[in-house]
């Protein structure tokens, strides 16, 4: 239980966010609920034993996983709406046990019953700050996972009041632009499906270049996000000396270093962002051209790619400070603890950035050897399962 506060649960500063901070206070307030007990004693069980390669500790953390699912039937069968944010907790930190133990089902029972337990509660505005934080965290992490085109896990969500909730300023505008983003990449996946099934229409390419329209709005509503942001909040760049760098690895020529883990995680998600989006316009594009459709595209092809690339170049150069190489100073931290919180971030982040058909091999490698480190050190399973999916797809022999 120690090594997952420790790891996950991150305190936020008076102006920042933290991760996980409501735990501590949910628990002092419902010490006798058997659900949230039993989904943190689950993750935290497997949060030890990823790190420690123990194979009784991974017994006993699967033991502990049956005994949360078994824990979280009772609770639905009789859930109340007092204990509602107790169960939406023990069902978020089961789904985190899933990416951290690399055993993820294809049919996402978690997440999906994540999202129905959220909708039933919509109506409702949380009682508490810890209950807020809780809401707010589920929203951000089914926002980023929706803008992967695939099934809209953040649909229905807008009803939510998370005003009690930490202040965010560096999301201002931000959440409006991220809801453009999940619905194009949905729109496009929807649309593509149809021309491949034959049912394309008149008015499905009507939709199309509509979508297109608003999508190259939203790219450039993106673009500029940044320019209107005050120094104090850009992130630090910390050029690296030409010697220290090899020709190969280019992508991280300098390091980009924030005041907290959370900071790195807020531009990473920004610049997935863009990569998503970038990535499902060119998508549109080759369907405008599958149907002989003519569209001016205020884009041309390089400079999507180019805007795809510097995003997944800034993402590679925000990696060393997620997992604790660099301090905010940019300075090495040699035999200093870092968190795993970092290391749980990156790797979704660095997912989306092989998502690039046309990333450079060197830097798809660089990646690779990235994910072997927060698989085998800080413990994160989806890692190594990303790993072994980006070099089966590609067809990479690692260096490791």
């Amino acid at each position: 239980m120690g090594y997952f506060f420790k790891n996950f649960v991150y305190t936020p500063s008076p102006d920042g966010l933290g991760y996980l901070q409501f735990l501590p206070e949910l628990l002092s307030t419902q010490p006798n609920n058997i659900c949230l007990r039993d989904s943190l004693n689950a993750v935290a069980m497997t949060s030890l034993a990823n790190v420690s390669s123990t194979s009784i500790l991974h017994f006993k953390a699967d033991q502990l996983y049956s005994i949360a699912l078994r824990s979280m039937g009772a609770a639905l069968r009789s859930c109340s709406g007092e204990d509602d944010a107790a169960l939406l907790a023990a069902v978020f930190l089961i789904q985190k046990r899933e990416a951290l133990s690399g055993n993820v089902n294809a049919m996402k029972p978690h997440e999906t019953g994540l999202v129905q337990l959220l909708r039933a509660r919509a109506p409702r505005k949380p009682q508490s700050e810890p209950e807020a934080g809780l809401l707010w965290t589920i929203h951000a992490r089914l926002q980023l996972r929706s803008m992967d085109g695939g099934k809209s896990c953040a649909e229905g969500l807008d009803a939510l009041d998370l005003t009690k909730g930490p202040q965010r300023p560096l999301q201002s505008g931000l959440n409006h632009m991220y809801g453009n983003v999940s619905k194009f990449c949905r729109d496009i996946k929807r649309l593509t499906k149809l021309n491949a099934d034959g049912l394309s229409s008149s008015s499905s390419i009507i939709e199309l270049t509509r979508a297109l329209d608003k999508a190259f709005e939203t790219e450039r509503e993106l673009a500029a996000w940044p320019s209107n942001l005050p120094p104090g909040q850009m992130p630090r760049a910390v050029e690296l000396a030409s010697g220290e760098v090899s020709p190969d690895l280019r992508f991280i020529s300098k390091l980009y270093t924030f005041p907290q883990i959370q900071d790195g995680c807020r531009w990473s998600v920004y610049w997935t962002s863009r990569i998503q989006l970038l990535g499902a316009i060119i998508e549109g594009l080759n369907l405008v051209s599958q149907t002989g459709m003519r569209y001016n595209s205020p884009l041309s092809r390089e400079a999507i790619n180019h805007g795809m690339q510097s995003a997944a170049d800034s993402i590679c150069s925000t990696v060393p400070f997620m997992i604790g190489e660099v301090d905010p100073e940019g300075c090495p931290m040699v035999g200093q603890g870092g968190q795993a919180l970092g290391a749980y971030f990156a790797t979704r982040f660095i997912h989306i950035v092989n998502e690039i058909p046309f990333l450079p091999e060197q830097q798809r490698l660089w990646t690779l050897d990235c994910l072997l480190k927060l698989g085998q050190v800080w413990g994160i399973g989806a890692a190594l399962q990303s790993r072994a999916q980006i070099t089966k797809r590609y067809q990479l022999v690692p260096v490791i």
